[in-house]
């Protein structure tokens, strides 16, 4: 008889990054406001989809004449049983939809990303039409009600069809466009760990290093001529 044993580890394939000028090309072809900002904030800052998501009014600051987002919260979708499950001490707050205000899952993910100037000023117009809720989240639906990580799939899958690309894509892909870009920059690990958010360079080399606003704000320029040309 067959001896069973455990199955192989299949290694999963690394998600796909969108080039800049496919980004570009989804960015110029999406037609609703909030969508097409959701989409530079993902190619731009490389921010999770949680922190767009959960991106609040009060994380909009002013550094040097420069907006930036402080990203200190996330909105995620938890169900009951794992809110219960929750630590005590963790902050966690309903938002509706299922959705809820959580920090990000690292202290790295606490971290300062400086807009763009054409960005930072369509998103100040953008909350100047349309205002924020009563949780002051920037991104809600014509009731109110916090965006959700499948209503973002969908949209996300459309943007794709609007302009030709396959569904290998998925939200996530637009932060490994950013990372693609910042390397191709020649940025130091520090600024690019700075503006990603990630926890660590490698698994040896942690970041402790706080980087200058001016190195930040070349970064995401950068990221952005990638882009826009």
């Amino acid at each position: 008889p067959a001896v069973k044993g455990t199955a192989p580890r299949v290694a999963l394939k690394e998600r796909a990054a969108l080039t800049p000028d496919q980004a570009a090309d989804l960015i110029a072809a999406e037609t609703d406001d909030a969508w097409r900002l959701m989409w530079m904030l993902a190619f731009m800052t490389g921010m999770r989809q949680g922190e767009r998501l959960g991106l609040t009014e009060d994380e909009l600051r002013r550094d040097g004449g420069r907006l930036i987002i402080l990203v200190e919260w996330q909105a995620q979708h938890l169900t009951k049983r794992e809110v219960e499950g929750l630590p005590k001490g963790v902050e966690c707050t309903p938002l509706g939809n299922g959705m809820y205000r959580t920090r990000p899952k690292t202290e790295k993910g606490r971290r300062a990303i400086p807009l763009p100037e054409a960005l930072a000023d369509q998103l100040l117009a953008y909350i100047e039409r349309h205002g924020v809720n009563g949780d002051g989240l920037v991104f809600h639906d014509d009731e109110g009600l916090p965006l959700t990580g499948s209503v973002e799939r969908r949209r996300w899958y459309r943007a794709l069809d609007r302009v030709g690309l396959g569904h290998e894509y998925v939200p996530h892909s637009a932060r490994h466009t950013t990372a693609t870009i910042l390397n191709r920059l020649g940025l130091d690990d520090v600024t690019r760990t700075a503006i990603m958010g990630h926890s660590r360079v490698s698994t040896t080399n942690e970041i402790y290093t706080h980087v200058e606003l001016d190195r930040l704000v070349a970064a995401t320029d950068g990221v952005e001529r990638a882009i826009e040309g």
